[in-house]
């Protein structure tokens, strides 16, 4: 299997960006929106999407599951929220 070291999703909707914003950055509900990703929580006591927060996400694909601990790389409410893998 390839690694995935980037990617990128931009889509335009028309919503109110505030709530956009804070369904997008609230990791913990990823799992709702995503095939793979099947739980999300903050850690290392992190609450929320700030710059340098980190999460554990449990992804899980057939047979084959793994985890993950991104980092919050831009918290810019309203206009941008990015993650890292470190």
């Amino acid at each position: 299997m390839e690694r995935l070291t980037r990617d990128e999703v931009r889509l335009h909707v028309e919503a109110d960006p505030r709530t956009l914003y804070e369904l997008i950055s609230d990791v913990t509900r990823t799992p709702e929106w995503s095939g793979e990703v099947i739980a999300c929580e903050w850690i290392d006591g992190a609450t929320g999407p700030v710059v340098g927060a980190r999460f554990k996400a449990r992804n899980k694909r057939r047979w084959f599951s793994w985890s993950n601990q991104p980092e919050v790389v831009t918290a810019d409410p309203v206009r941008d929220f990015a993650i890292s893998r470190t």
